[in-house]
Order: structure tokens, then sequence, then C-alpha cells
């Protein structure tokens, strides 16, 4: 059996799986800056136009029913964490 025809195949697929990974990191660093940019576009509004008192409802409810219970658990925790090392 001839092996040299394979060992170059085997690399052009190596090459194509650390493209295809590099691709992915960069868009999992989009998403992230995207939704935390979203997080503060919403943040923002909800001081802005006063939707605690209009609506009765606070800050961490209102987002988490946008953007999802996870991600906004795991947000506010974030949140919490680093308020805590400022002070």
């Amino acid at each position: 059996m001839d092996n040299t025809h394979n060992e170059p195949q085997s690399r052009i697929y190596i090459k194509k799986i650390k493209e295809l990974e590099a691709k992915l990191e960069d868009k999992r660093i989009e998403l992230k800056h995207l939704q935390q940019t979203e997080l503060e576009r919403l943040t923002k509004e909800y001081l802005v136009n006063d939707y605690g008192r209009r609506f009765n409802v606070d800050q961490q409810t209102l987002i988490s029913a946008i953007i999802g219970q996870d991600y906004a658990s795991n947000e506010y925790s974030k949140k919490l964490r680093e308020q805590k090392v400022f002070q």
C-alpha cells in the first residue's frame, strides 16, 4: 500500500480543521461582543425609559425575559462579582 498519497491529504485535512477552528473562535468572540453590546443597550433603555416604575418590573426580570434566563443569570452574577472587586 502506498502511503505517500494519504500523507499530503491528511495535511490538507489538518490545515482545513485548524482554519475552521480559528473561524469558529472568531465567531464566538463576535457573538460574545454582540451579546454584551445588546445587554448594555437593554440596561440603558431600561433606565432611560423608567421601565421599572412604568411597568412595575425589575431590570433583571425584564432582561431575562428578552435574552434568556441562563445568559442573564450568568451576566448578572458576573456583574455582582465585578462590583465586589471594585468596592
